[in-house]
């Protein structure tokens, strides 16, 4: 953790002078199992009423590039939602677990092989209030995805060793209804959450059987999701003592998830369940090795500030130009976390436990700079991970 804590600090130089201007840039890197060192960088802004952020992650063992966008504006009603996401890598296809190519009359069994892939989605969202803590939303989806693998479905059966490169697309779109009585949804303190939304995909192009658990069945052209979403935030009552360096009786939110969703019918690897697509589903888990059409979670966060109104950088400006400069804080989080899940159709169906331990420096609600150590006992999976917010 002493590696983790020198990160976080050295990363305060270079985030604290973008705060002064409302406004944030976050370079970063750091070691990950699956790409061995991911150089990182996320930019944005962010105050009560709006809030952006890009980040880009590259890793140039293998030439990984994963990219994201987020944006909540006040355009519409109560908010306008966008978000986009890409990602270019040597990856796991979680539909074949195993392959088993045919070599003449014989046959070898290929475990875990990995596909160059490429994936886009973007996702429109509009919130409109429906009653006091409650709310409803629009919203539509776009997926497309190519792939290309060194093994294609033979005619007889099996794979064969034949380079393959298929691709797919999916429309779709649905509504939610939700209640929420957090104080800001970015870095919530206290309060509830709950949400439900339905809808459905549409098959626009499929140019491969091999995306499915059953490679020999066409998955239909139309299906339909639902999902469930409830997080409860508890603070401690205890009042903290702040002095420089040190809190005494460090305040702590628990913060816990429970979720939940069904496919009604099997779908291809680019809009299925995959274990720690992002890092707030599933966290710790090897990416893209577990995919299927259902799944149940348990996630756990506690949130403890041992260190708060931490001095930084900032502070001799401030002192010398206190009405140019704001007094720009930080937050010191010890983050311990474990997640509970299944996801149904995997290979293997099991239950999973994943244990984490963070390190965080909470500059603004809209901006927590996490480092974290996951592992995965199942899979005796060990990979570290950064972000600028909390998973949930």
């Amino acid at each position: 953790m002493k590696k983790a804590y020198f990160m976080i600090i050295l990363l305060s130089f270079f985030v604290l002078p973008s705060l002064v201007f409302g406004w944030f840039a976050v370079p970063m890197a750091y070691w990950d199992r699956d790409h061995d060192w991911m150089a990182y960088f996320a930019a944005g802004f962010g105050d009560t009423t709006k809030y952006g952020a890009a980040e880009l992650r590259y890793g140039y063992r293998d030439t990984t590039i994963i990219g994201d966008i987020n944006l909540d504006l006040p355009l519409f009603a109560v908010g306008t939602e966008f978000s986009a996401h890409y990602i270019r890598a040597n990856a796991y296809d979680p539909r074949k677990s195993e392959v088993g190519v045919m070599v003449g009359d014989s046959s070898t069994t290929i475990e875990n092989p990995k596909e160059a892939i490429e994936e886009f989605s973007i996702r429109l969202n509009q919130k409109y209030k429906a009653d006091i803590g409650s709310f409803w939303s629009i919203f539509g989806e776009y997926h497309s995805g190519k792939y290309r693998s060194n093994y294609k479905i033979g005619e007889m059966s099996g794979f064969v060793e034949q380079p393959e490169t298929t691709e797919a697309q999916y429309v779709g779109g649905g509504l939610s209804f939700g209640y929420d009585t957090r104080a800001g949804d970015m870095d919530p303190e206290a309060g509830y959450y709950f949400a439900i939304k339905g809808g459905a995909q549409y098959l626009l192009e499929d140019t491969s059987e091999a995306d499915y658990v059953n490679a020999t069945t066409n998955a239909p052209k139309i299906v339909g999701f639902i999902y469930i979403d409830q997080f409860v935030y508890t603070p401690t009552s205890a009042l903290p003592v702040e002095i420089p360096l040190l809190t005494v009786q460090a305040p702590t939110v628990i913060a816990l998830r429970t979720s939940g969703a069904y496919w009604t019918s099997e779908v291809p690897q680019l809009i299925s369940i995959k274990g720690r697509d992002n890092v707030s589903l599933f966290r710790g888990l090897p990416p893209r090795r577990l995919s299927g059409y259902a799944y149940f979670i348990l996630a756990a966060d506690i949130r403890i500030s041992p260190i708060v109104r931490m001095y930084t950088p900032i502070t001799p400006f401030h002192l010398l130009m206190p009405r140019t400069i704001p007094d720009i804080r930080a937050d010191i989080e010890i983050i311990p976390s474990i997640d509970i899940g299944k996801i149904y159709g995997a290979n293997p169906e099991e239950q999973f436990y994943t244990w984490g331990l963070g390190l965080g420096m909470k500059f603004t609600k809209r901006l927590t700079a996490r480092y974290e150590v996951l592992w995965t006992p199942k899979f005796d999976y060990t990979t570290q991970y950064f972000s600028i917010r909390h998973p949930f």
